[in-house]
C-alpha cells in the first residue's frame, strides 16, 4: 500500500504519460503499406493522425480498432472506478483486435499491412496505462489486489 498522495500521483503520471504516448502517436509513422495489386517493393509509411482521422471507414472491413480512441477519452474522464476500468479494458480488447488487420483499403487501392511502426506501438500502450491508473484507488491500494 502507498500513500494517498503517491497514489495521486502515480495516477496522474499513467494519465499523462498516456496522453503523451498518444499524442506522439498521431506525429510518428504507424503502419507501413505495400500496394497488394502493384509493385511489392514500393511501401508506403502512415503517420497516426491520418489513421485517426480515417479510421472509422475501417468498419466497412470489419475493422473496429479504431472506436478505442473515444473509449481511451472515456476511461480518463473522473468516473466511478469501475466505469474507468471498463472502458479501458474495452478500449484494449479494440487495440488488441487490430493485430488481426491485414490490410486497409484507401480510395481504389487495396493495401496489405507489411509492418507497424512506432506510432502503432505508442497508441497501442495508451489503454493499459489508462488501465493501470484507473486500478489505483485515491487511499493508496490497487483495485483487486489482496490485503493482508
Amino acid at each position: 500500500m502507498i500513500s494517498g498522495r503517491r497514489a495521486l500521483q502515480l495516477q496522474m503520471m499513467l494519465y499523462i504519460a498516456a496522453a503523451l504516448f498518444f499524442t506522439a502517436s498521431l506525429f510518428l509513422p504507424a503502419v507501413e503499406t505495400v500496394e497488394a495489386n502493384h509493385d511489392p517493393d514500393r511501401t508506403q509509411q502512415w503517420v497516426g493522425w491520418w489513421l485517426l482521422l480515417f479510421g472509422p471507414f475501417a468498419v466497412f472491413k470489419w475493422q473496429f480498432g479504431w472506436f478505442a480512441n473515444p473509449l481511451m477519452l472515456l476511461s480518463a474522464i473522473p468516473w466511478p472506478p469501475y466505469v474507468k476500468i471498463a472502458f479501458a479494458c474495452a478500449a484494449i480488447a479494440l487495440v488488441i483486435s487490430t493485430v488481426t488487420a491485414t490490410s486497409m483499403h484507401v480510395m481504389d487501392a487495396e493495401l496489405v499491412v507489411k509492418s507497424v511502426r512506432l506510432g502503432f506501438d505508442l497508441w497501442f500502450a495508451c489503454p493499459f496505462l489508462l488501465l493501470l491508473a484507473a486500478l489505483v484507488k485515491p487511499d493508496g491500494q490497487i483495485i483487486g489486489a489482496c490485503n493482508t
